[in-house]
Protein backbone atom coordinates (compact mmCIF):
# COMPACT_ATOMS: atom_id res chain seq x y z
CA UNK A 1 0.00 0.00 0.00
CA UNK A 2 2.57 2.01 0.88
CA UNK A 3 4.57 1.63 -2.37
CA UNK A 4 1.40 1.94 -4.24
CA UNK A 5 1.43 5.54 -2.61
CA UNK A 6 4.69 6.31 -3.28
CA UNK A 7 3.76 5.54 -6.85
CA UNK A 8 0.81 7.52 -7.26
CA UNK A 9 1.58 10.49 -5.34
CA UNK A 10 0.47 13.13 -7.80
CA UNK A 11 -3.01 11.16 -7.96
CA UNK A 12 -3.78 11.16 -3.97
CA UNK A 13 -2.80 14.67 -3.90
CA UNK A 14 -5.43 15.50 -6.57
CA UNK A 15 -7.70 13.23 -5.09
CA UNK A 16 -7.20 14.70 -1.64
CA UNK A 17 -7.41 18.27 -3.12
CA UNK A 18 -10.77 17.33 -4.64
CA UNK A 19 -12.36 15.89 -1.32
CA UNK A 20 -11.23 19.40 0.27
CA UNK A 21 -12.57 21.67 -2.57
CA UNK A 22 -15.76 19.75 -2.28
CA UNK A 23 -15.73 19.98 1.20
CA UNK A 24 -15.35 23.74 1.58
CA UNK A 25 -17.76 24.40 -1.07
CA UNK A 26 -20.74 22.13 1.55
CA UNK A 27 -19.41 24.35 4.65
CA UNK A 28 -19.57 27.38 2.37
CA UNK A 29 -23.34 26.42 1.34
CA UNK A 30 -24.16 25.46 4.95
CA UNK A 31 -22.79 29.04 6.06
CA UNK A 32 -25.03 30.48 3.20
CA UNK A 33 -27.96 28.42 4.36
CA UNK A 34 -27.69 29.56 8.09
CA UNK A 35 -26.82 33.20 7.45
CA UNK A 36 -30.00 33.29 4.85
CA UNK A 37 -32.03 31.70 7.80
CA UNK A 38 -30.61 33.90 10.47
CA UNK A 39 -31.63 37.00 8.24
CA UNK A 40 -35.28 35.46 7.95
CA UNK A 41 -35.35 35.12 11.58
CA UNK A 42 -34.06 38.67 12.59
CA UNK A 43 -36.56 40.29 9.40
CA UNK A 44 -39.23 38.02 11.79
CA UNK A 45 -38.34 39.08 14.98
CA UNK A 46 -37.89 42.79 13.54
CA UNK A 47 -41.48 42.67 11.98
CA UNK A 48 -43.25 41.11 15.22
CA UNK A 49 -42.11 43.96 17.01
CA UNK A 50 -43.24 46.85 14.70
CA UNK A 51 -46.49 44.98 15.09
CA UNK A 52 -46.63 44.61 18.42
CA UNK A 53 -45.73 48.61 18.87
CA UNK A 54 -47.62 49.54 15.91
CA UNK A 55 -51.25 51.42 16.17
CA UNK A 56 -53.78 49.45 15.02
CA UNK A 57 -57.58 51.00 14.39
CA UNK A 58 -60.61 49.68 14.23
CA UNK A 59 -64.13 50.52 13.09
CA UNK A 60 -67.13 48.99 14.75
CA UNK A 61 -70.98 49.75 14.57
CA UNK A 62 -72.50 48.46 18.10
CA UNK A 63 -76.14 49.13 19.89
CA UNK A 64 -75.89 50.59 23.26
CA UNK A 65 -79.96 51.29 24.74
CA UNK A 66 -81.74 52.32 21.50
CA UNK A 67 -78.37 54.00 20.05
CA UNK A 68 -76.48 52.89 17.31
CA UNK A 69 -72.86 54.32 18.15
CA UNK A 70 -69.96 54.26 15.00
CA UNK A 71 -66.28 53.79 16.76
CA UNK A 72 -62.98 54.51 15.65
CA UNK A 73 -60.36 52.54 18.79
CA UNK A 74 -56.82 52.33 18.79
CA UNK A 75 -56.11 49.02 20.11
CA UNK A 76 -52.51 49.04 19.49
CA UNK A 77 -49.37 50.46 21.37
CA UNK A 78 -48.81 53.54 19.90
CA UNK A 79 -50.47 56.81 18.56
CA UNK A 80 -52.52 56.67 15.28
CA UNK A 81 -52.24 59.66 12.99
CA UNK A 82 -54.20 61.08 10.03
CA UNK A 83 -56.88 58.73 10.14
CA UNK A 84 -59.61 58.05 7.76
CA UNK A 85 -62.86 56.40 7.23
CA UNK A 86 -64.89 55.16 4.54
CA UNK A 87 -68.18 53.29 4.78
CA UNK A 88 -70.60 51.80 2.29
CA UNK A 89 -73.74 52.86 2.70
CA UNK A 90 -73.09 55.73 4.71
CA UNK A 91 -74.92 55.76 8.27
CA UNK A 92 -77.16 59.11 8.92
CA UNK A 93 -79.97 59.91 11.22
CA UNK A 94 -82.74 61.99 10.79
CA UNK A 95 -83.25 64.98 13.55
CA UNK A 96 -86.19 67.42 13.79
CA UNK A 97 -86.52 66.47 9.90
CA UNK A 98 -82.83 67.22 9.11
CA UNK A 99 -80.72 64.85 7.84
CA UNK A 100 -77.49 64.18 10.42
CA UNK A 101 -74.50 62.54 8.40
CA UNK A 102 -72.09 61.14 10.77
CA UNK A 103 -68.85 62.96 11.17
CA UNK A 104 -66.22 60.17 11.42
CA UNK A 105 -66.93 59.29 7.83
CA UNK A 106 -64.93 61.32 5.22
CA UNK A 107 -63.63 63.17 7.55
CA UNK A 108 -59.67 62.64 8.88
CA UNK A 109 -59.07 62.13 12.58
CA UNK A 110 -55.38 63.65 13.26
CA UNK A 111 -54.73 61.73 16.68
CA UNK A 112 -55.44 59.00 18.53
CA UNK A 113 -53.96 57.79 21.68
CA UNK A 114 -53.77 53.95 22.14
CA UNK A 115 -56.67 52.53 23.79
CA UNK A 116 -58.71 56.08 23.22
CA UNK A 117 -61.75 55.60 21.74
CA UNK A 118 -63.89 57.81 19.29
CA UNK A 119 -67.16 57.51 19.16
CA UNK A 120 -70.70 59.20 17.92
CA UNK A 121 -74.17 58.35 18.05
CA UNK A 122 -74.85 58.17 14.48
CA UNK A 123 -78.63 56.55 14.48
CA UNK A 124 -81.34 55.58 17.13
CA UNK A 125 -82.88 52.01 17.23
CA UNK A 126 -86.04 52.23 14.94
CA UNK A 127 -85.04 54.74 13.10
CA UNK A 128 -81.94 52.89 12.13
CA UNK A 129 -83.73 49.81 11.06
CA UNK A 130 -86.45 51.71 8.49
CA UNK A 131 -83.23 52.97 7.01
CA UNK A 132 -81.21 50.73 6.28
CA UNK A 133 -83.32 47.42 6.22
CA UNK A 134 -80.56 45.04 5.18
CA UNK A 135 -77.67 46.54 7.46
CA UNK A 136 -74.42 45.41 5.85
CA UNK A 137 -71.58 47.62 5.75
CA UNK A 138 -68.22 47.35 3.85
CA UNK A 139 -65.30 49.56 3.91
CA UNK A 140 -61.94 50.75 5.42
CA UNK A 141 -59.85 52.51 7.80
CA UNK A 142 -56.68 54.28 6.72
CA UNK A 143 -54.11 55.43 9.17
CA UNK A 144 -50.31 56.30 9.57
CA UNK A 145 -47.71 55.64 12.33
CA UNK A 146 -44.91 58.07 13.91
CA UNK A 147 -42.65 57.47 10.91
CA UNK A 148 -45.51 57.62 8.27
CA UNK A 149 -45.99 54.69 7.67
CA UNK A 150 -49.54 53.67 6.26
CA UNK A 151 -52.01 50.82 7.27
CA UNK A 152 -54.91 50.38 5.91
CA UNK A 153 -57.56 47.85 7.61
CA UNK A 154 -61.12 46.70 5.74
CA UNK A 155 -63.88 45.53 7.25
CA UNK A 156 -67.16 44.39 7.23
CA UNK A 157 -70.01 44.29 9.35
CA UNK A 158 -73.06 42.41 9.31
CA UNK A 159 -75.60 43.65 11.93
CA UNK A 160 -78.54 41.55 10.71
CA UNK A 161 -77.98 39.20 13.88
CA UNK A 162 -78.57 42.17 16.29
CA UNK A 163 -81.65 43.22 14.41
CA UNK A 164 -83.49 42.44 17.64
CA UNK A 165 -80.99 44.69 19.99
CA UNK A 166 -81.71 47.60 17.75
CA UNK A 167 -85.22 48.06 18.18
CA UNK A 168 -85.57 47.50 21.83
CA UNK A 169 -88.53 48.97 24.28
CA UNK A 170 -87.09 51.87 25.56
CA UNK A 171 -88.13 55.47 25.13
CA UNK A 172 -85.83 57.23 21.78
CA UNK A 173 -83.77 60.17 22.99
CA UNK A 174 -84.22 61.48 19.85
CA UNK A 175 -88.14 62.31 19.94
CA UNK A 176 -87.62 62.85 23.79
CA UNK A 177 -85.41 65.52 22.62
CA UNK A 178 -87.82 66.74 19.98
CA UNK A 179 -91.28 66.81 22.71
CA UNK A 180 -88.60 68.96 25.34
CA UNK A 181 -87.78 71.26 22.19
CA UNK A 182 -91.32 72.27 21.72
CA UNK A 183 -92.50 72.20 25.02
CA UNK A 184 -89.79 74.91 25.66
CA UNK A 185 -91.11 76.78 22.81
CA UNK A 186 -94.79 76.73 23.67
CA UNK A 187 -93.42 78.33 27.06
CA UNK A 188 -91.41 81.08 25.57
CA UNK A 189 -94.49 81.64 22.89
CA UNK A 190 -97.50 84.70 23.40
CA UNK A 191 -100.16 81.97 23.41
CA UNK A 192 -98.69 80.53 26.67
CA UNK A 193 -100.74 82.84 29.30
CA UNK A 194 -100.46 80.38 32.92
CA UNK A 195 -103.25 80.92 35.40
CA UNK A 196 -101.87 82.57 38.77
CA UNK A 197 -104.25 82.79 41.55
CA UNK A 198 -102.70 86.36 43.45
CA UNK A 199 -103.25 86.59 47.45
CA UNK A 200 -102.11 88.31 49.97
CA UNK A 201 -100.52 86.98 52.87
CA UNK A 202 -103.02 88.23 55.80
CA UNK A 203 -105.88 86.79 53.71
CA UNK A 204 -104.09 83.32 53.12
CA UNK A 205 -103.69 83.10 56.60
CA UNK A 206 -107.14 84.01 58.00
CA UNK A 207 -108.43 81.19 55.52
CA UNK A 208 -106.31 78.67 57.11
CA UNK A 209 -107.23 79.73 60.65
CA UNK A 210 -111.00 79.30 59.21
CA UNK A 211 -110.12 75.85 58.05
CA UNK A 212 -108.64 74.73 60.89
CA UNK A 213 -111.38 76.14 63.27
CA UNK A 214 -114.15 74.34 61.46
CA UNK A 215 -112.45 71.20 61.56
CA UNK A 216 -111.93 71.78 65.48
CA UNK A 217 -115.56 72.05 65.70
CA UNK A 218 -116.62 69.07 63.65
CA UNK A 219 -114.21 67.00 65.78
CA UNK A 220 -115.77 68.53 68.83
CA UNK A 221 -119.61 67.90 67.98
CA UNK A 222 -118.54 64.42 66.83
CA UNK A 223 -116.90 63.72 70.04
CA UNK A 224 -120.02 65.10 72.07
CA UNK A 225 -122.77 62.77 69.99
CA UNK A 226 -120.83 59.74 71.00
CA UNK A 227 -121.03 60.79 74.37
CA UNK A 228 -124.37 61.17 75.30
CA UNK A 229 -126.03 58.26 77.42
CA UNK A 230 -128.74 56.30 75.65
CA UNK A 231 -132.00 56.11 77.73
CA UNK A 232 -133.63 52.83 78.23
CA UNK A 233 -137.63 52.42 77.90
CA UNK A 234 -139.03 49.03 78.86
CA UNK A 235 -142.46 50.45 77.15
CA UNK A 236 -143.55 47.40 75.06
CA UNK A 237 -144.83 49.82 72.79
CA UNK A 238 -141.45 51.54 72.01
CA UNK A 239 -138.72 50.24 69.60
CA UNK A 240 -136.35 47.98 71.26
CA UNK A 241 -132.63 48.31 70.21
CA UNK A 242 -130.87 45.12 69.14
CA UNK A 243 -126.99 44.59 68.84
CA UNK A 244 -127.20 44.55 65.26
CA UNK A 245 -128.84 47.83 64.89
CA UNK A 246 -125.83 49.51 66.18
Amino acid sequence: MIEWLNQNQGFVLGLLTFVYVVATIILVIISLVQAKLTRKSLKSAAESEKRRYRPHVLFDLYSENVAIYASLQNTGATPAFNITLSLSPEIYCEIRGQKRECPLIGQSVSFLAPTREVRDACAFGGEFGSHFPEPIFTGSVSYEDAEGFVYKEEFKIDLRAQRQLLSIGKKDPGKELEKIANALKDLTSTKFNPLIRVMCEDQYRQEQEEMIFEAQKQLEDHKNSLNQPVENNNDSDSPQLKADDF
